[in-house]
């Protein structure tokens, strides 16, 4: 049995080319409005830990692979816009930021408030080389030897 954890990363612009500023990361204050919106199966850990920061954080939960369209844009937008406060911000994950990226539907004043977060799994105890290593010792005991005919 192997025990893992969810590990955040930095916060960044979705759409840097978007922003006035230069930074390339996004930390969050007490003060900071977040809506978090997700595709995903469950952001309920994600969801604990951006409140860790702030208690500012509203959710739109969407089903998992979710593809946003022009009408969940727009939904997305009206709850933002009734963030309060100069410091807001929408906030993603990674998987859910690339199905944003080519969607022509999201507007410049949008774009520039919208953040990404990777979400990356990490094991506890030490035990990821003994994961790796089991999975590759199961396959190669159970892999067939397939020859594909040049000819």
């Amino acid at each position: 049995m192997y025990f893992t954890k969810y590990e955040y990363g930095d916060i960044k612009p979705v759409f840097p080319e978007e922003l006035a500023a230069t930074s390339k990361t996004y930390s969050i204050t007490p003060d900071t409005n977040i809506l978090l919106v997700t595709g995903i199966v469950s952001d309920s850990e994600l969801l604990q830990y951006l409140q860790s920061f702030t208690k500012n954080v509203q959710a739109l939960k969407y089903p998992d692979h979710h593809y946003f369209s022009n009408n969940d844009l727009l939904h997305i937008s009206r709850k933002f816009g009734k963030l309060e406060g100069d410091d807001r911000i929408i906030l993603v994950t990674e998987k859910d930021a690339a199905r944003l990226l080519d969607n022509p539907m999201i507007n410049n004043e949008l774009k520039s408030h919208i953040y990404s977060i990777p979400i990356k799994v990490s094991f506890l105890l030490d035990q990821e080389k003994s994961f790796n290593h089991q999975i590759l010792d199961y396959v190669r005991k159970n892999q067939t030897n397939h020859r594909v005919s040049t000819r």
